[in-house]
Order: C-alpha cells, then structure tokens, then sequence
C-alpha cells in the first residue's frame, strides 16, 4: 500500500488545514485592528501614535483640573472669612476667603505699666 492513505488520515489533514486558515484569519484580522489602532502607520515614533496622544490630552486635562483645584494667596499669612461649605462650588473671580499678613498681629490685649 505504497503512497495510499487512509481515509481518516485525509480528514484530519483537511480538518487540521481548516483550523490553520482559521487562525491566518484571525491574526490578519488582529493585525488589521492593530494597524488601525496605530493611525494605519506602525513605523511612527510612539509619540505621534492616536492612542498615546489621546492618553496624553486626557493627562493633561487631570493635570489641569488638578491645578484648578489649588489656591494661591498673593502672600504668606492667616486664612479669615471662610463661607464655604464642603462640596460647595463658587464662581470665578468671586472671593471666597480672606488673608490676612502675618505681618499683621491683631492686639487682643493691652495693658499700660
């Protein structure tokens, strides 16, 4: 029987050649997801990558939401006339606290020798 198969080896074969056209499918499919995710150019720097731009601008904008969250006062000293609750949102510009210097020392008691 030189040269001749038999039967259940031809199915396995064909079934086993069937699973391999399946999975160069899915990987060109994979790929194809891949290139698209990579702005069609995986060859760029990764900085110019869409994806790691977009992830860029989201940090940036924590960033800057973060930094609005901050309050400075122009000088060193002590916070006064707080009306705020917590949670409360206030509007721009609008003064919602005061400093007073800390060269400022209010003179709570005063006495003549």
């Amino acid at each position: 029987m030189k040269g001749h198969l038999p039967i259940s080896k031809l199915d396995e074969s064909k079934r086993d050649l069937a699973k391999s056209r399946h999975k160069i499918l899915a990987i060109k499919q994979e790929l194809a997801h891949v290139r698209a995710n990579l702005g069609g150019r995986p060859d760029i720097p990764v900085g110019e990558h869409p994806r790691y731009r977009e992830a860029q601008a989201i940090r940036d904008e924590a960033e800057l939401d973060l930094r609005r969250t901050l309050i400075h006062a122009p000088a060193a000293g002590v916070i006064t006339n707080i009306g705020l609750q917590v949670g409360e949102f206030v509007e721009a510009g609008k003064p919602i606290l005061r400093v007073r210097p800390e060269t400022l020392r209010r003179i709570t008691e005063f006495s003549e020798h």
